[in-house]
């Protein structure tokens, strides 16, 4: 429940006053935190079985929507029910391989594995690493969040993972080269690729919309870039733009204006991401791409 993008935002999870509200919802729930504090197929079946109806009779108190999706599940044998979005996470978790050791080829064929119901020890594993990835992403959000890193550029939101101790620009200057000389923390493996870096990037804007403010936040996209741990040459990232919260994120036209930002500066950008939102750029451009950028989105 932390770590979950929905009710972090409701609740405010990274403040003192939004972690005291999830133990009074727990407490309201009449659920004992020993038994919140252990796996779900651990829990007392009493409250498994009613965990949904507890949620959502609290769920108008505490501001708590769409709370349950319709979806598939499967039981095999004596091991804990699976959804389809289980599998979904475990299948993406594994195929991003945030363990940079892993080649394309081998995460391909874990990712696969999750499929078959003689390797429930790759399912555990894919689930595993998905808990991390959503620990790693919580953590980012609530770094940004708590030390201001989400600025205004004009036309849009700016964040960045930036290394721990890097000098930041707080100007025009921001998109240099000299503040944006990236390594990366150490949770930096975990968005190194397209599903997490969106997952990072749509968590952030909720956060952001929910803590300020300022009602303008909810008109403006987020560009968000993280260091490119991945890459074999230093100095490259990863750029990724969502849409605004107020239009509903069905339509994401910021691929499109990277492009032609890309083409208009002669940026060295990989513009080749199946999520076409999302680029790899150098760092040495970044400051002419977002100069490009500014001026074709204002």
């Amino acid at each position: 429940m932390r770590h979950s993008p929905h009710l972090a935002t409701a609740l405010r999870l990274w403040t003192v006053k939004g972690e005291k509200r999830l133990y009074e919802l727990l407490a309201e729930m009449g659920l004992p935190l020993a038994q919140c504090r252990q796996l779900y197929c651990g829990m007392d079946v009493a409250l498994r079985h009613g965990l949904q109806a507890m949620l959502e009779d609290k769920a108008e108190k505490y501001d708590l929507k769409n709370l349950s999706f319709m979806t598939f599940s499967v039981a095999l044998g004596f091991r804990a029910r699976m959804s389809a979005a289980d599998y979904v996470h475990a299948a993406s978790a594994l195929l991003e391989r945030p363990d940079t050791e892993d080649t394309a080829a081998t995460a391909f064929l874990d990712a696969t594995d999750v499929l078959d119901v003689t390797k429930s020890e790759v399912l555990e594993r894919g689930i595993g690493v998905r808990k991390q990835q959503l620990e790693a992403i919580y953590r980012q959000v609530q770094t940004l969040v708590d030390m201001n890193q989400i600025i205004s550029a004009g036309p849009f939101l700016y964040a960045t993972v930036i290394q721990v101790g890097c000098v930041r620009a707080v100007s025009s200057i921001y998109f240099t080269k000299h503040s944006l000389h990236l390594q990366g923390t150490p949770d930096a493996r975990f968005f190194a690729s397209p599903h997490s870096l969106n997952h990072l990037a749509n968590f952030t804007l909720r956060a952001h919309v929910s803590a300020t403010r300022s009602r303008k936040s909810r008109a403006l996209p987020l560009i968000l870039t993280t260091p490119d741990v991945r890459h074999p040459e230093p100095d490259h990232c990863l750029v990724c733009g969502i849409p605004p919260i107020a239009e509903g994120a069905h339509k994401n036209l910021l691929g499109k204006a990277f492009e032609q930002a890309a083409e208009k500066t002669s940026a060295k950008a990989d513009l080749d991401f199946f999520d076409t939102n999302v680029i790899r750029l150098s760092v040495e451009d970044r400051s002419k791409f977002f100069d490009t950028l500014i001026s074709l989105m204002s």
